[in-house]
């Protein structure tokens, strides 16, 4: 576990691979759209973030999940091996991705690596797809569609939902296939769509125009779809204690190891 480091300090970077349109949105105004993905964040009793370790190196992790089970699973962990004089009583909060961002540009100074760890599933199936080995995945895969003809040759799949259209970006592959499906069962696509896969972060700096910082009216179709199964633990949790709720990444305290 644990295994995709990096430091995440801007969302400004080169876009390596897939021609993906050249929309133009200010970081700002793409880093608002964090704010409906939600990420799983481990803490103590008081709400501060737990930091570990990566594979036994020194260097001091502060990872986000996207799979709640992942981090569940993490703090299982940390209950066999903790020292009882600790008594961290480890938990699992739900944050945006957005206050994940607002926290880590508060806190660039600690010596910190902030890691977002995907799914497992999300890491075969981009694998699969690939045919790449575990170091050269996208460290965060998101799946898309392209349409093969048509009159956007090899455009991006979109979908429509009354009268707004998506480019849709799924987490977890399985639930573009099972949309793609779902299409395909009413509109009787002529072909396929093909499905690829490609880092987060690069479709986010696609987006991003550094010079004018001028929306176009493209942008709206992009559109991140999480997975069912944090919106599923969400409820299943938030029922179970209505006290815990999103916080701004401003106010969020120093992590703590």
């Amino acid at each position: 576990m644990l295994n995709f480091c990096f430091r995440l300090l801007s969302l400004v970077c080169l876009l390596t691979s897939f021609a993906l349109p050249a929309f133009a949105l200010t970081e700002a105004q793409v880093v608002e759209r964090l704010a409906a993905i939600p990420i799983f964040v481990i803490t103590d009793r008081d709400g501060i973030p737990l930091v570990g370790s990566n594979n036994g190196e020194q260097d001091r992790v502060l990872p986000f999940f996207l799979n709640p089970q992942d981090a569940e699973a993490t703090v299982a962990t940390i209950a066999k091996q903790e020292d009882k004089s600790a008594d961290l009583d480890a938990q699992v909060v739900v944050r945006s991705m957005q206050d994940m961002y607002n926290f880590i540009q508060n806190n660039q100074d600690n010596g910190l690596i902030y890691q977002i760890v995907p799914s497992e599933s999300s890491l075969a199936a981009a694998s699969e797809l690939t045919k790449a080995k575990d170091d050269q995945l996208p460290n965060v895969p998101v799946f898309f569609a392209v349409e093969q003809g048509g009159e956007n040759n090899n455009g991006l799949f979109t979908v429509s939902q009354g009268e707004r259209v998506f480019i849709p970006f799924f987490f977890e592959k399985a639930e573009l296939d099972r949309l793609i499906a779902e299409v395909n069962k009413n509109d009787k696509l002529k072909t396929k769509p093909e499905i690829k896969v490609i880092s987060f972060f690069q479709v986010l700096n696609s987006m991003i125009d550094t010079e004018e910082g001028k929306p176009s009216p493209e942008v709206e179709k992009f559109a991140f779809f999480p997975a069912q199964a944090s919106f599923d633990w969400i409820q299943v949790n938030l029922k179970a204690d209505g006290k815990q709720s999103p916080a701004s990444g401003d106010s969020a305290p120093s992590a703590k190891s």
